[in-house]
């Protein structure tokens, strides 16, 4: 399901995209409130709207540069709480919401994925560049090395001849 035009803390509209999971309960009282007294068109819209009402205020406490961060299911207890509390008469409980994605509009999105790409060759070259010098200064290490074990051979080459 997608919860569309929710507003963040700073006005900008996302779209999140949500999965729900929930189950009759398993008592004879549950299976028969939800068998005999819930219309599933009804259901449906019901679930739809509490869980975009959930999602709409779990996005107005966010920047936009934190939205990204809710994905998953580790923001998710107190709408599941919500969601149990509300359908509890109706014989449902929820056992998980899950947000699967967060969609910024693209002229906020582009930009800010150009900034990680960019980021991301800062640190490419960085670490290229760390590179190359280690390897010249291993390089120069090198040459020392030579050249000290060449005086050392001269070295002993004059001592073996005396």
């Amino acid at each position: 399901m997608n919860v569309k035009s929710c507003p963040t803390f700073d006005n900008i509209f996302i779209e999140v995209e949500v999965g729900a999971v929930f189950r009759c309960k398993e008592d004879d009282k549950s299976i028969e409130q939800f068998v005999y007294n819930i219309s599933i068109n009804q259901l449906n819209k019901q679930i739809k709207a509490a869980i975009t009402e959930r999602i709409r205020v779990l996005a107005r406490g966010k920047t936009y540069l934190e939205v990204n961060q809710i994905k998953g299911k580790d923001q998710t207890k107190d709408i599941i709480d919500f969601l149990n509390k509300m359908f509890e008469n109706k014989g449902l409980e929820f056992t998980r919401i899950i947000l699967q994605n967060v969609r910024l509009p693209e002229d906020i999105a582009k930009p800010l994925d150009q900034k990680a790409q960019y980021g991301s060759m800062n640190e490419y070259e960085r670490t290229k560049q760390e590179y190359e010098m280690r390897v010249l200064n291993d390089n120069k290490e090198l040459e020392v090395i030579k050249q000290v074990t060449t005086q050392q051979r001269l070295q002993l080459k004059e001592d073996m001849s005396r």
